[in-house]
């Protein structure tokens, strides 16, 4: 409007002034407000008092969308299929983030491992109990399995692409040694590579029993999602409506328990 450019009067001026003095009166307001809740958050009690972890219920979750093609973690980066997968898969593979600080190697799928001096070879003591979510035991051939697979495969004419993720890529073999145990050679010397493989995006997803057989027959492009979602998370998924709803629901052979020795997860399910 041409009153825009015009210029302020006295009364004006003052007007103007009170009105930007009381509108900064009102931001600090509202910042010591907001100090004031964030500086001392309330605690809430545990049920029952003491420090025991509620149990049960189903926490509902949005999300973006359906996770893209056949829900393979080899192949995408993003938050539509890792916010849903990782409880599906587990939050790692042979290691994981420690949960009270991700910048630090903490054991996941293995209990222990041995690194070699000139650090190219990793040796990891793999946990007994684990299953996959058929019931089938997971053993050191399925982890060497699933990290020949990481690099791609060949059958025939077929061509199944490397992953994109860069740790995978540094390994020239894996193989089974007594013990329960998996060797890990790298091409390279990686001082780094533990921590390279502990982001929770790395997830052992491929179930070598059902997924050797269809790699064989020459469906190189098999994913999670043409095997059932069989994994080795905490979660099982329970439905997906697409465009609309992916049900998680408690995985009750999962292997962790927390530092009392009460099994994992807490929760029923997760809603997204």
């Amino acid at each position: 409007a041409p009153g825009w450019l015009e210029p302020l009067d006295g009364k004006e001026k003052d007007m103007a002034g009170r009105a930007t003095v009381f509108s900064i009166l009102l931001t600090l307001a509202a910042v010591a407000a907001l100090a004031c809740q964030t500086a001392t958050p309330a605690t809430p009690a545990a049920p029952g008092g003491g420090d025991e972890p509620k149990r049960g219920g189903i926490a509902v979750i949005a999300t973006r969308d359906d996770p893209p093609t056949t829900w393979d973690p080899g192949y995408t980066s993003g938050i539509t299929l890792h916010q849903v997968s990782i409880g599906i898969f587990g939050a790692g593979n042979f290691v994981r983030q420690c949960r009270e600080d991700v910048y630090r190697v903490c054991p996941y799928l293995a209990e222990s491992w041995e690194v070699s001096t000139d650090l190219t070879q990793y040796t990891f003591k793999l946990r007994d109990g684990v299953f996959w979510h058929d019931g089938t035991p997971f053993t050191p051939q399925d982890a060497a399995y699933w990290l020949d697979l990481t690099r791609g495969a060949q059958v025939g004419d077929k061509t199944r692409p490397p992953w994109i993720d860069v740790g995978t890529q540094l390994v020239q073999k894996a193989e089974v040694v007594d013990g329960n145990r998996v060797r890990v050679t790298l091409k390279e010397r990686v001082p780094a590579w533990l921590d390279m493989m502990k982001t929770a995006t790395i997830n052992i997803a491929y179930p070598r029993h059902l997924f050797q057989p269809k790699v064989e027959a020459g469906d190189v492009r098999v994913g999670p999602s043409d095997v059932g979602f069989v994994a080795l998370g905490p979660f099982k998924l329970a439905k997906h409506e697409k465009g609309s709803l992916i049900q998680l629901r408690r995985n009750d052979k999962y292997w962790e328990k927390d530092a009392k020795g009460q099994p994992l997860p807490y929760l029923d399910g997760i809603d997204f």
